[in-house]
């Protein structure tokens, strides 16, 4: 895959055959959390917390249950390769566009490797990418933008991410950046 079929891609199937042994664990499932995010208020409560048990896992606060199958809701916490491909599978085919778009808000564009220098890690920037991924307060990303360029940042690629709208997950690229995640 080139770097202009990763961006222009509008199913996520290709974009995760090519992430196949690229990508970690923690990204794979914290995509698979994004996908069946967005179908949230179709869930039942004891399948919402399964979900949220695997965003747990995804950040080494938790633990796998027993093993169930692609119909179960434990599914999710299953290895984080089939919990992507899963997500994926679960989706309604009108939802491939936005599917795409979270795996580029996961991984950002593969082909260019994006870093964050300690000095735009200011005391601010980084309580404000901490409580966005704690709180799921994607909604405050323009103002993580603003902080970075106030703290020295002039990357084009990280601000556009910020300031772009779109929708985030937890495993967003840039906050991830900022707080040193993989």
């Amino acid at each position: 895959m080139t770097e202009a079929e990763w961006l222009a891609c509008e199913g996520p199937e290709a974009m995760l055959e090519f992430l196949r042994g690229r990508a970690s664990d923690r990204k794979l499932r914290l995509f698979a959390v994004g996908c069946v995010r967005r179908l949230w208020r179709y869930f039942p409560e004891d399948t919402r917390r399964q979900i949220e048990q695997a965003e747990r896992i995804a950040d080494g606060l938790g633990s796998m249950g027993p093993a169930m199958g692609r119909d179960d809701p434990h599914w999710i916490t299953k290895s984080p390769m089939f919990a992507a491909e899963s997500a994926i599978w679960t989706s309604a085919r009108s939802e491939a566009n936005a599917r795409a778009a979270l795996m580029r808000d996961v991984w950002g564009d593969l082909f260019r490797r994006l870093a964050i220098k300690s000095a735009w890690r200011t005391a601010t920037v980084t309580s404000l990418a901490q409580a966005i991924y704690d709180e799921r307060a994607f909604d405050r990303m323009p103002i993580l933008g603003d902080g970075l360029e106030d703290a020295g940042c002039a990357d084009a690629d990280i601000l556009g991410h910020c300031r772009g709208g779109g929708e985030h997950v937890r495993g967003c690229w840039v906050v991830d950046l900022v707080l040193g995640k993989e």
